[in-house]
């Protein structure tokens, strides 16, 4: 993503830079469900990121979506080192779309639901960041498994609908309790939330 705000040198380069001679647009009409939209894009290439000597050089362009009517649906501008012609700026920017949509929807997911995930354009000293980040993910994806392969587990989780909540009782109950296995701890929570009523398997 390039917002203006985030790359002010950038930015203001840009704003100089004539249609047509050093900053160039294309456009063509999308025809969906949704009716007929018209998508302009303006690219520009190379530049550098920021002003500095050691700054990457990178590639800068700009997708607008208009409907029929003139209304703006949508304008996002990307920043790629990948090179940028007629031909190629088209098939990138759905690419620059959807890592932002990984982003918002998986990311930002993650972050409200107990996973304790924030964003961080760094990877720590040197690499601290990015391990505990892979640690979180490995754990996220153990616990999808349980819900997919144990019963007990699934159960609670079913029961337990907040994951926040979840993994709030299981951090009180082991600061304060020694219990001899995962059986032991998930039998434990279940007799607790349902007394001695039978475990349904569906």
């Amino acid at each position: 993503m390039c917002k203006p705000d985030a790359h002010p040198p950038l930015s203001a380069e840009l704003a100089q830079r004539t249609l047509g001679k050093d900053l160039h647009e294309g456009t063509h009409t999308v025809h969906s469900a949704a009716g007929v939209t018209q998508a302009t894009y303006r690219y520009a290439s190379p530049r550098p990121l920021r002003a500095s000597a050691d700054t990457l050089s990178v590639n800068w362009c700009a997708l607008t979506l208009t409907a029929a009517a003139g209304t703006q649906l949508y304008h996002k501008a990307f920043l790629t080192q990948a090179p940028l012609t007629a031909k190629t700026v088209a098939p990138l920017v759905p690419a620059g779309r959807t890592r932002w949509k990984v982003e918002k929807e998986n990311n930002n997911t993650l972050k409200p639901q107990g996973s304790h995930l924030e964003h961080n354009c760094g990877h720590g000293t040197p690499h601290l960041a990015a391990l505990l980040a892979t640690c979180n993910r490995l754990a996220v994806l153990f616990h999808t498994l349980l819900d997919l392969l144990d019963a007990q587990y699934h159960h609670l989780r079913r029961t337990l609908v907040s994951r926040k909540t979840f993994f709030d009782d299981l951090r009180a109950l082991t600061r304060y309790l020694c219990f001899t296995s995962w059986t032991h701890l998930l039998t434990f929570m279940l007799h607790g939330l349902h007394g001695n009523r039978p475990l349904n398997s569906s």
